[in-house]
């Protein structure tokens, strides 16, 4: 039985995942709150003027509609901004003899959901250090079963390349 492959993440890619997950959450609570202020205002300014100049009318009450789901934009917003950031772990991943642990991969978008932990068989499993527009260069692995994940390069403390390696030997095995 070897040792397993512990595969962690920069801590500078950690801190930086941390930053951005707080921009994100922040700027969209103060959105959410900008908003519902904004049309409340456009709603009730021009409901004031003109129930003052032409007098009350019940009609002009189904304006006051376009008010109801502020309050709940306005603490969905609230909410963001007293939420805690999305941290990543230490560890991205281990790799042992039968099989590789994956920790929950959360997400720095506020609106994508986090990917759970989980584990599959070691064997059989195929990794290889693609480049790719969207992520950048990126390890990834993928499970006789179909399921994949995938790492960006920078963000891992070992070379992609060496783990890709170290992977695919254990899969063979």
């Amino acid at each position: 039985m070897t040792e397993p492959l512990v595969v962690r993440y920069r801590p500078e890619a950690r801190a930086d995942f941390a930053r951005r997950s707080t921009q994100e959450r922040v700027s969209r609570g103060r959105a959410a709150i900008g908003l519902s202020v904004l049309v409340a205002l456009l709603v009730l300014v021009p409901f004031v003027v003109v129930n003052a100049t032409q007098g009350f009318e019940a009609v002009s009450l189904l304006l006051l509609l376009v008010l109801v789901p502020l309050p709940l934009l306005a603490w969905w917003g609230r909410e963001r901004l007293r939420a805690a950031p999305a941290v990543l772990d230490e560890v991205a991943f281990v790799v042992g003899d039968d099989e590789i642990r994956f920790a929950e991969q959360p997400s720095a978008a506020a609106t994508m959901q986090a990917v759970p932990a989980e584990s599959w068989p070691t064997a059989g499993t195929t990794a290889q250090v693609r480049p790719s527009a969207a992520l950048g260069e990126h390890l990834e692995l993928h499970s006789a079963d179909g399921r994949r994940r995938a790492y960006p390069t920078e963000m891992l403390e070992l070379p992609a390349p060496e783990v890709a390696a170290q992977v695919t030997e254990r899969a063979q095995r």
